[in-house]
């Protein structure tokens, strides 16, 4: 199962030459007796690759969690990105799925200043998703 998992990894990154990511990954977060106990082959230097990676993960994160706006943009294109790789994955057939009017309808809806900016940057980044949608659909 684990190497379907990070065959199909390897699969959705754009060509070949990030194929070696999934398993650098899988080696960097688990021991290496355990990777090697689930087959994932070694990546040389994984640990160089990807210490640059973790570090900026940790300055990015007090960033996002430090100011809202930030936050709620990396919810969106995470949410977005989650959808379209979903959706490419069913071949650009959307999933069956309804939110009923009466948990919609209830929904706060926010009057901040801040969520100009935010509405803003979701539709700027709704055009994007859709543009690569029908570009790539």
């Amino acid at each position: 199962m684990t190497k379907a998992l990070l065959d199909m990894m390897a699969h959705i990154l754009p060509g070949n030459i990030f194929d070696f990511i999934p398993h650098a990954f899988a080696n960097f977060f688990l021991e290496q007796k355990t990777a090697q106990l689930l087959g994932i082959p070694a990546v040389p230097f994984d640990r160089e690759l990807l210490l640059p990676l973790e570090l900026s993960n940790v300055i990015a994160d007090d960033f996002v969690d430090s100011s809202g706006w930030m936050r709620k943009l990396v919810e969106l294109v995470s949410r977005h990105l989650l959808e379209s790789l979903e959706l490419v994955a069913r071949g650009g057939n959307r999933p069956s799925f309804r939110i009923p009017k009466r948990l919609w309808q209830g929904w706060r809806r926010d009057t901040d200043p801040q969520m100009n900016l935010y509405l803003a940057i979701k539709k700027a980044v709704s055009f994007v998703v859709e543009w690569l949608q029908r570009r790539w659909g």
